[in-house]
């Protein structure tokens, strides 16, 4: 045990862990609360916590991290072991190189593979002799529901982690992103811009492409049938294929029965679910005031990553990957919905108060005429409808220009230009 623990805590032999950087703020100094760091696999949970080992200055010792998904750590699967691990992090390093000034902070990556490892962790956090800080990762959301958010309710900071940003990317590949050098190396940047829009933002994808094909088999068994003890796999695997070539599109789950030929609408409802707590899909619902009609409107879903449906769609359209990057884009803040009366307006978006407040419309190109009069009537009318006469957004691929029209000010920008005003 105690080699294993070198080898998973190479900052005790005064090692960096040398990785690519990713563009967290995740404050764990100022704060006694668990940290908790969430996300879908491979957007690389297990590299910032390894950055965060590498930036905090306290003694090296005083800093301890263990993978669970580690092989030879797999065994380790009860708070028993739990403790026989914490035990000899402390009598073989801890207690002979400590500071005792200096909290101990454990890094547990990938816990939900221990049983019962909250109770484990309460239970240090609110009696231990030592003072802790926990900083700990999984991949599932439902570990934030039933009886775990008992433990944890008040007593924890989630962090969600996404694919890369338009930022890291450009950071990635040795380009300085402030709008001076934009302006000075604008064809370098907008050619960065059109690697990032067309590929895939998973940093191990766009590190080493062949890990993708096993992707999404990863997290269908190890997050979903596994976990959920899933028994019609072909069933789960066959709504989840279509969700992802379908993306955006608007369904009911009565019309998802009669599509797949399979399951029916609770076990639909059901599945979709598990895909969105293992964090590879958002579904959004048709805005209106009435929760009643929200719950009942059809729904669309959103890809965590556009790469997900290249993979399994034999299409490739533009303006749906232009999409589905604005709904990523816009989601980090506010709450979506999209509108379809009259006319169709692909997302709506509603401030902390519940107030509707920005309206975006996503087309590729609209240097076609009849396109640009679709889309600015369409927009137009939703605006009225709810009397919002600013915040209104055409975003586009590469056109960017401002208009007014009867007093309603609608700005037209390309898709970098919204992310970089929302980072």
């Amino acid at each position: 045990m105690k080699n294993i623990l070198i080898e998973h805590n190479i900052h005790w032999l005064d090692k960096k862990y040398d990785l690519k950087y990713r563009d967290y703020d995740i404050n764990i100094k100022n704060t006694n609360k668990i940290t908790v760091i969430t996300g879908l696999r491979r957007v690389w949970k297990s590299s910032i916590v390894k950055q965060i080992i590498d930036n905090i200055e306290v003694n090296k010792f005083n800093k301890f991290y263990v993978n669970f998904f580690e092989w030879r750590i797999e065994k380790y699967k009860n708070i028993d072991w739990l403790e026989e691990i914490f035990q000899t992090y402390l009598r073989e390093f801890y207690e002979k190189y400590w500071d005792k000034e200096e909290y101990i902070y454990l890094f547990f990556d990938e816990i939900q593979e221990v049983d019962f490892w909250y109770k484990w962790i309460l239970w240090k956090y609110e009696t231990d002799y030592y003072k802790i800080k926990f900083i700990i990762t999984w991949s599932n959301a439902d570990l934030l529901s039933s009886d775990i958010w008992t433990y944890l309710v008040g007593r924890h900071n989630s962090y969600n982690i996404k694919p890369l940003n338009l930022k890291e990317f450009c950071i990635w590949n040795e380009f300085s992103l402030d709008f001076n050098n934009i302006n000075l190396e604008k064809n370098k940047f907008l050619n960065l811009c059109e690697q990032y829009f067309i590929n895939w933002w998973l940093p191990e994808v766009v590190l080493w492409e062949k890990i993708f094909n096993n992707l999404i088999e990863d997290i269908l068994y190890r997050d979903i049938i596994k976990r959920y003890r899933i028994k019609q796999e072909k069933d789960i695997k066959n709504i989840l294929y279509y969700l992802l070539e379908n993306f955006s599109t608007n369904y009911s789950y009565n019309s998802l029965v009669k599509s797949i030929w399979s399951s029916n609408e609770n076990t639909i409802k059901e599945y979709i679910s598990y895909f969105k707590k293992s964090f590879l899909l958002d579904e959004i619902e048709k805005i209106d005031y009435s929760f009643e009609k929200r719950l009942k409107s059809n729904k669309k879903t959103y890809l965590v990553d556009h790469a997900l449906w290249f993979y399994y769609s034999l299409w490739e359209k533009l303006w749906l990957i232009l999409e589905n990057l604005v709904y990523n884009i816009i989601k980090k803040t506010w709450k979506v919905y999209y509108s379809w009366d009259k006319y169709e307006v692909d997302f709506v978006v509603i401030d902390s108060k519940k107030n509707l407040k920005w309206i975006y419309q996503v087309c590729y190109d609209i240097k076609n005429k009849n396109t640009f009069d679709r889309e600015v009537n369409s927009l137009l009318y939703i605006a009225k409808k709810y009397k919002i006469k600013n915040n209104l957004f055409i975003i586009t691929y590469s056109e960017e220009k401002e208009l007014e029209i009867d007093d309603y000010k609608i700005s037209i920008l390309p898709f970098w230009k919204l992310e970089l005003d929302m980072l």
